[in-house]
Order: C-alpha cells, then structure tokens, then sequence
C-alpha cells in the first residue's frame, strides 16, 4: 500500500510538472493597429494571373511606403474561399492609419498613377463591392 501511494505520489508530480507551462512568456507579434480598412471586392481577374495582380500592387505599396512614407499602410490581396460566395473571388484589402492618410495617399499624384496601372492591365478588372471600415476604440 505505501509503495502504491509513494508511486501515485510521484506520478503526480511529473503529471503537475509536465503540463505546468513553461515560465518563459510565448512570444507576441506586434500588428500595427489602424483605425481604417478599405475592402474592394472582385469577382474575376480577367484572365490575369494572380502573380501580375500582386505584382502591381507591389508597385503600388512601394509607392505608398517609400515615396510616401506611410509604412505599414497599403494593401494586401486575398482569395475568396470558394464556399464562402461564389460570386466574389478577391478581396484587396487597404490599411490605412487614419482617414488624414487615406485621403493624402488617395490624392497624390503618384498614387493615382500607380493605381491607374493597375486597372489598365485588364478592362475586366473592376471592384464588384467597396466599402471602408472604422475601428471601434
């Protein structure tokens, strides 16, 4: 009986210290938080590859961030999961710090050619949907 208790004992110190987790903290990511999103939704690209359309708005970011100096602000391009609406296939999304550095990068002249470019490349190219959000604080 005294080895049976001695054997529960220890069992349960390895269990207490095994599933205790580890004293060093999980590393967090840092996001930068913006109070404003742009959502442009498209349903077909036209027959331009994926590859073009993410390369365009490379161009585009590359103007916002190193021309403009907005870090952190531009777009980001995703697929729509097919199960999810069927008629809406890509959704670019716009990060924008507040709506003073919406509006400035919007009005530049380097902006709007960068943007032109980009829907030039395929008359077939245009946003279904587009809306803006603001953050709740």
């Amino acid at each position: 009986m005294r080895n049976l208790m001695l054997f529960i004992f220890l069992v349960s110190i390895i269990v207490l210290f095994a599933c205790n987790p580890a004293s060093e903290p999980v590393e967090q990511f840092e996001h930068p938080v913006f109070e404003l999103n742009s959502l442009s939704f498209i349903d077909s690209l036209g027959g331009l590859p994926e590859a073009d359309l993410m390369q365009l708005f490379k161009e585009v970011n590359t103007i916002i961030v190193d021309s403009l100096g907005y870090a952190g602000a531009g777009y980001t391009i995703w697929k729509v999961q097919a199960d999810t609406v069927p008629y809406m296939r890509y959704l670019i999304r716009g990060n924008w710090p507040n709506m003073d550095t919406y509006k400035i990068v919007h009005d530049h002249p380097l902006y709007k050619e960068a943007l032109k470019k980009v829907y030039e490349s395929n008359e077939s190219l245009k946003t279904n949907m587009y809306q803006r959000y603001e953050l709740l604080n």
